[in-house]
């Protein structure tokens, strides 16, 4: 049912704030004319997570965010970033930190759960799933913290192990009812810094926030004033409607790359425009792709992928793959992913990849991050772990066939695909993992396997399925259930 508008209203908003520290608002309209693309770019957006099931029925919620209030990048169990503070005497700090976790007996993301789920939310059954809190990527060094790994070699891309924000405003977009909810989410008193509560776990002075439910009580301090509210209320609700009015200006988009002073409303010719663009970039590589086929510089390491340099040698990649093999024979390791980057110089900005990427590859986990310094895109069929409230969730995907020409050469693939022994022990293998995983954090008896080896169909594939179910303990939160299942089988072996 509709319910488009501002809510909760300033009364009820300050009865919220005697009882909870996390008072979501929300202004809801209808945006029909719109996709969650055109609002990314009407909004100024960073962040856009999308979702295509099966490569043909959309997701029900798209998400959007805007700015940050926070923002931690995680290097080396390190965490530098930023905080804006709301103080009680109405002004806002931004504070800077640096925290240093390598001599300490606990590490960067236990921090992040302190620094993001300390706080009670006021509960509003208005709002979607998300609306609140940490945004962002861990990469796969981030195992490095919570289980005895060797180091890795350093990145050559020299990006954060990991990076959090934590939005301005979350905007969702409803692909069935077409509405926007856009929240704001208003904190009732003055937390403490990110410096406070990191002394505070060196001292052993903060809890788990998942071992009591008033552990957030000391969360803030001093609470605001019913005058201090009143005005936020007043501001963020000001915020929210002047974002609704960009909603309703018509876009305007650059009508070719670097003409920035050359704009074309959104419209049917748009989208030509925008393959001339991508014509026009394929064919510069094209020609780049030709002329480096002549060039002496080409044939030392060969890439097996047209316009793309490969970060090992062909011959290199042989070596590992033999060297694996030889694990596996002497009982060493039982799966093992071997991988290399392709990696190309391009004019597109990431969003026009992203575009092309979503056309390609429509799949349930579609995401788009632009962090300034450089953008994340990807597609991705797997989810590694789900928490909702209590239930757990992970499905392994492990068993690969192309998609027929027709249904019956589709079924004879799949069909092929679960006679396959290999196909098969890679599967059951993951399953075993994921059960493994989900154990270490999961109510004793919990655990189950559904959907056992059910094929799925995408847009150009079709994989083999399971799902694994459990009830997570009561006294663990969601970054322990992350760091018993991370990084995910299908990456790691």
């Amino acid at each position: 049912m509709s319910q488009q508008g501002l809510y909760p209203p300033k009364k009820e908003f300050l009865k919220q704030a005697e009882k909870f520290e996390a008072l979501p608002i929300s202004l809801s309209l209808l945006t029909d004319y719109d996709t969650p693309l055109s609002l990314l770019k009407k909004l100024g957006g960073n962040i856009l997570l999308e979702s295509v099931h099966k490569g043909e029925t959309v997701g029900r919620h798209s998400i959007i965010t805007l700015g940050a209030r926070a923002k931690l990048s995680l290097e080396n169990r390190q965490i530098r970033g930023y905080e804006d503070i709301q103080l009680a005497s109405g002004k806002t700090k931004r504070l800077a930190f640096h925290l240093d976790f390598s001599q300490h007996n606990f590490h960067p993301l236990q921090f992040v759960g302190q620094y993001f789920l300390r706080y009670r939310v006021a509960e509003n059954e208005r709002l979607p799933p998300f609306f609140a809190g940490a945004i962002g990527y861990l990469g796969y060094e981030v195992v490095q913290y919570f289980e005895k790994i060797p180091a890795v070699k350093k990145d050559k891309l020299q990006l954060p192990d990991g990076l959090l924000l934590f939005p301005l405003v979350v905007a969702v977009y409803d692909n069935l009812s077409r509405e926007l909810q856009l929240i704001s989410t208003v904190l009732s008193g003055q937390p403490k810094s990110a410096l406070q509560l990191f002394h505070d776990m060196v001292h052993g002075i903060s809890k788990n926030p998942a071992q009591s439910s008033q552990s957030s009580q000391s969360a803030l301090a001093p609470k605001f004033s019913n005058t201090l509210l009143a005005s936020l209320y007043d501001g963020e609700v000001a915020r929210l409607h002047a974002l609704a009015a960009k909603i309703a200006m018509p876009l305007e988009l650059p009508y070719q790359q670097g003409q920035a002073a050359s704009h074309a409303r959104i419209s049917s010719s748009s989208s030509s425009s925008q393959q001339t663009a991508l014509a026009k970039e394929l064919s510069r590589l094209t020609k780049q792709q030709e002329q480096s086929k002549n060039s002496e510089e080409s044939t030392k390491s060969p890439s097996a992928v047209p316009f793309f340099d490969s970060s090992i040698s062909y011959p290199d990649y042989k070596k590992i793959v033999e060297q694996a093999r030889s694990y596996i024979y002497q009982g060493e390791i039982i799966q093992v992913v071997l991988s290399q980057r392709f990696s190309l110089k391009t004019a597109l900005h990431g969003l026009e990849l992203y575009r092309s990427l979503k056309i390609l590859n429509p799949s349930p986990f579609l995401y788009y991050m632009d962090f300034d310094d450089f953008q994340l895109a990807g597609s991705s069929p797997e989810v590694m772990v789900r928490l909702h409230q209590d239930e757990l969730l992970l499905r392994p995907i492990a068993g690969s066939a192309p998609r027929g020409k027709n249904i019956a050469e589709d079924e004879s693939y799949a069909k092929a695909m679960l006679s396959d022994p290999k196909e098969c022990a890679e599967h059951v293998m993951l399953v075993d993992l994921g059960r493994n995983d989900l154990s270490r954090v999961a109510r004793t008896g919990t655990v189950h396997v559904e959907d056992f080896m059910k094929v799925e169909k995408y847009s150009s594939i079709q994989h083999i399925v399971s799902t694994i179910t459990a009830e997570k303990k009561p006294d663990l939160n969601a970054i322990d259930v992350i760091a018993a299942t991370f990084p995910a089988g299908t990456l790691s072996g």
